[in-house]
Order: structure tokens, then C-alpha cells, then sequence
């Protein structure tokens, strides 16, 4: 979640621009069409949309990471038990014979 929160606030002027240019682009295509601007607004999009894409793949390895860490304690703890629960075993065996 602080991963996310810490993200959104630094993306969300970028994300409100391209926003707004697609959704002027659609309500006037024809006025995009007729001056020929669909390549320089297809410009000006990924301009906007790349400090997104960057954000997202970077947050995404961070919490990838975190779940990565999160499972292998959790098997590790699932290891410790079980060799614990061995080693029990084995040695009220020994001390029984």
C-alpha cells in the first residue's frame, strides 16, 4: 500500500493529461483529422503516459520483490518446524530404546 500511495501522487498530473488530450482528441477528431494532428497527438500521448508506464513497472517490481520476501519467510518458518519436528522425534526415539 505505501508503495501505491507514494506512486499515485507522482504520476496523477501526468495520467490527468493524457486524460484530458484523449478525451479532447475523441470529442474534436474531426478537427484532429482535417489539420492532420494524429501523429503529433500520438506524440504528445506517449509523452504523457511514459512517466506512468515507468512508475508502474517500478512499482510493480517493488511489490513483487515484497511478495517474493513475504512467501519465503513463510516457507522458511514452514522448514524451521519441520526439521524442529524431526529433530524431536528423533531424539525421544533415542532416549525411549
Amino acid at each position: 500500500m505505501e508503495f501505491e500511495k507514494g506512486l499515485t501522487g507522482a504520476t496523477a498530473d501526468s495520467e490527468k493529461q493524457a486524460n484530458l488530450l484523449i478525451g479532447d482528441s475523441i470529442n474534436n477528431f474531426k478537427t484532429v483529422q482535417s489539420f492532420g494532428y494524429e501523429e503529433l497527438l500520438v506524440k504528445k500521448y506517449i509523452t504523457y503516459i511514459k512517466p506512468i508506464y515507468l512508475a508502474g513497472r517500478s512499482k510493480h517490481i517493488k511489490s513483487g520483490i515484497a511478495f517474493g520476501f513475504a512467501q519465503f519467510i513463510i516457507y522458511l518458518v514452514f522448514g524451521i518446524l519441520f526439521y524442529g519436528g524431526g529433530w524431536v522425534i528423533e531424539e525421544s526415539c533415542e532416549s525411549v530404546t
